[in-house]
């Protein structure tokens, strides 16, 4: 199991280093998913989520995909996750998060996912 916590997403160089360094690969031939779902339950300006999006995209990744496993179904979200070689949780109310993580289902693949995904 490969994971990076970070307190703010990708903001410096050497969060950059560590993600790559995990990934075993150049990020233009590896495929991202962000999820947002943490940020559903946050009131007002979300542009610390936009910002925190645009930063993993400069990074230019093969595919960047946005899934929110709150508004859509296991079998509509289930196929970006396999595809990502990286999984982003983006911030906000890890309870929410959480929540949901149970609700959908993912809880019982994750762990199945991250023996091979960052």
């Amino acid at each position: 199991m490969k994971l990076l916590l970070t307190s703010s997403g990708k903001t410096n160089k050497s969060i950059e280093s560590a993600l790559l360094e995990l990934l075993g690969k150049p990020f233009e031939k590896a495929n991202l998913i962000f999820v947002p779902t943490a940020a559903n339950a946050e009131q007002g300006d979300k542009s610390w989520l936009v910002d925190d999006m645009n930063n993993f995209r400069k990074m230019n990744f093969a595919s960047f995909d946005i899934v929110d496993i709150s508004a859509v179904s296991k079998d509509v979200w289930l196929p970006s996750f396999n595809k990502a070689d990286v999984l982003v949780f983006g911030g906000g109310n890890t309870y929410h998060l959480l929540n949901w993580i149970k609700k959908s289902g993912l809880e019982k693949i994750l762990p199945e996912l991250l023996k091979t995904k960052v």
